[in-house]
């Protein structure tokens, strides 16, 4: 049975970055006064999904798709849910052992696109 956490890629600790991100998710849906369901509601996913999403304990991995879809929720650019050292010119070397390849790339492309003015 498929589930919308289906594309996570079985990581167990949790990386910097994507504490980073899932903060950055929580603290804009509390400033502008948006419930978990409603963020849910507007992503057409499951309020479990958006708990998971924010949630430092989860595995669950937002997707460049997802960033992009919350950037316009949040009336905020897709920089706003990354690191500051991501966007640096030369990409620091952070993944290691604690985030999947699939998810390197994922990161790699979402930086790009952002470089690139999407």
């Amino acid at each position: 049975m498929q589930t919308e956490l289906s594309y996570t890629f079985g990581m167990k600790d949790f990386s910097p970055t994507l504490q980073f991100i899932s903060g950055r998710i929580a603290e804009f849906r509390k400033e502008k006064n948006m419930t978990q369901a409603e963020l849910a509601d507007k992503l057409g996913k499951s309020r479990v999904y958006v708990v998971a999403l924010e949630s430092e304990e989860s595995d669950a991995q937002p997707t460049v798709e997802i960033l992009y879809r919350l950037s316009e929720i949040f009336d905020r650019p897709v920089t706003d849910f990354l690191p500051p050292r991501l966007l640096e010119e030369t990409p620091p070397v952070f993944f290691g052992d604690e985030i999947s390849e699939k998810t390197q790339n994922l990161i790699l492309e979402m930086i790009s696109e952002v470089r690139n003015g999407r």
